[in-house]
């Protein structure tokens, strides 16, 4: 089994100003390795485009597949 180089993380941006600068600095020392980013609630966007009536399912069962998440 091969294990995938990438992963997803969602994170929630604090509030408390120490909290908010740790975080910042925290992203900050990871963006060489980011590939993808969203601001807002890109998640639930896609929840809502997947669940609508006029969505081709196997849209999304293709991109599973090739991503190797049968199933999810």
């Amino acid at each position: 089994m091969t294990m995938n180089q990438f992963f997803t993380a969602v994170l929630q941006r604090p509030a408390e100003p120490a909290a908010l600068e740790r975080y910042t600095q925290a992203l900050d020392s990871i963006r060489p390795f980011l590939t993808a980013s969203a601001l807002g609630n890109a998640i639930s966007l896609l929840e809502q485009i997947e669940e609508h009536e006029d969505f081709d399912n196997r849209i999304a069962d293709e991109a599973r597949d090739r991503l190797g998440m049968h199933g999810c």
